[in-house]
């Protein structure tokens, strides 16, 4: 993942770039990582596991310059997921509609922050439909 980008002071992934005629030149600095996160976590529903559910991670604040960062996935047969994503702070969501339709229904939402080679365990709970 891309670790920092940077022109001199400026990190480019929180302003990003803007380009300019006659404007200063400059280096633009890129630090790359291989060292990540890790998020995994169950879902359950009223039912017990949740299996399918969808499950939306994204940056916490999310700027149209960090949207690039976020994830999808969805659970396995036991409500379980897993994924690799780069470190910082995020807001996770699972969601999911029933069998045979009906309105979406969304966990409230979870916020953790995660730093390099960190392992995170979350637990979400979609709530029964309401009437």
């Amino acid at each position: 993942y891309a670790k920092s980008v940077r022109l001199g002071s400026q990190d480019l992934l929180t302003t990003g770039l803007q380009v300019e005629k006659g404007s200063a030149g400059g280096t633009i600095e890129i630090v790359l990582s291989t060292e990540g996160a890790m998020l995994e976590g169950s879902v359950t529903d009223h039912d017990g596991p949740a299996m399918g559910a969808r499950i939306r991670v994204t940056p916490d604040p999310e700027t149209r310059y960090n949207r690039v960062y976020a994830r999808t996935t969805r659970t396995d047969q036991n409500g379980r997921f897993s994924m690799q994503i780069r470190p910082g702070k995020y807001q996770i969501v699972a969601s999911m509609r029933h069998s045979g339709g009906g309105p979406l229904r969304r966990s409230d939402p979870q916020f953790i922050s995660l730093t390099e080679r960190e392992h995170k365990a979350i637990q979400l709970t979609i709530p029964a439909e309401t009437r």
